[in-house]
């Protein structure tokens, strides 16, 4: 019985290739919720990097400690991305605050004095204006989940700030778009908000944009970000795909010799 083996070989090789080339499935952006009102003005031991003081329910590693793998903070707080992030980006003026900014936990020293936070910052949008604040590059290695932690409520300016909406959404490797989540009333007390990035890829972009939803002009102000990722499970599905291809070449040769 004469089999052709080199179309044979070539399929399974090509279906093979072709299918770990690409992601099994595509990235999503989902919004999670918010903690609201984390930390006052005063220099107290509670906050974001202080573990498990207050509760961090919407913590995704649940050690109590938000920006465990990394953080990108406005004003002079500092950042320490994670590995799994190539490059971030903001687009907006970056101020470091004042005597009327939250203070907030050094994330090199928790334990130690607050710090005052800054802002990212777009004066006086107006009605309707959607501003990308923030730029985010995925790189390899990145878990399954990522959990972005992004910092309102903590300037000056935030007093009565309200229909201030806030999205992730991704422009490079997928259309993921979490849609405009509304920001709870300003009241100048620090609070988070919460969006997962599942199943990105090395090269995947998403960006943080802030909308002023209301009818006349309003401030538009962002204080930071922090990631936070559940563990990258087994890859259990690429080693069936890889053994499906083996098998099918396998099959092939063995029909051929009988």
């Amino acid at each position: 019985m004469n089999v052709p083996s080199l179309p044979g070989k070539g399929l399974f090789a090509s279906l093979s290739a072709s299918v770990l080339a690409f992601p099994l499935t595509a990235a999503t952006v989902t919004y999670v919720g918010s903690q609201l009102s984390m930390e006052t003005y005063s220099n107290d031991p509670a906050g974001w990097r202080s573990a498990g003081d207050p509760d961090k329910p919407l913590d995704i590693d649940s050690n109590g400690v938000l920006g465990t793998d990394g953080y990108y903070m406005a004003g002079s707080v500092g950042e320490s991305l994670p590995g799994y992030i190539s490059d971030i980006t903001a687009h907006m003026a970056n101020y470091g605050g004042n005597a009327g900014y939250a203070q907030i936990d050094n994330p090199l020293d928790a334990s130690g004095n607050d710090v005052v936070s800054g802002s990212w910052y777009m004066n006086g949008a107006a009605a309707g204006t959607e501003s990308d604040f923030l730029t985010i590059t995925v790189g390899a290695d990145a878990p399954e989940s990522i959990r972005l932690s992004m910092l309102w409520d903590n300037t000056d300016n935030s007093f009565g700030l309200t229909e201030i909406q806030i999205r992730v959404y991704q422009t490079t490797g997928g259309t993921a778009d979490s849609g405009f989540q509304r920001l709870t009333a300003g009241d100048a007390v620090t609070d988070w908000y919460f969006f997962d990035i599942d199943n990105a890829q090395a090269g995947d972009v998403f960006k943080v944009q802030l909308k002023n939803n209301n009818t006349g002009n309003r401030n538009l102000l962002l204080g930071g970000v922090a990631f936070d990722g559940a563990l990258v499970p087994e890859p259990a599905t690429s080693g069936l795909l890889m053994g499906v291809g083996a098998g099918g070449l396998i099959w092939f040769y063995r029909r051929k010799r009988s």
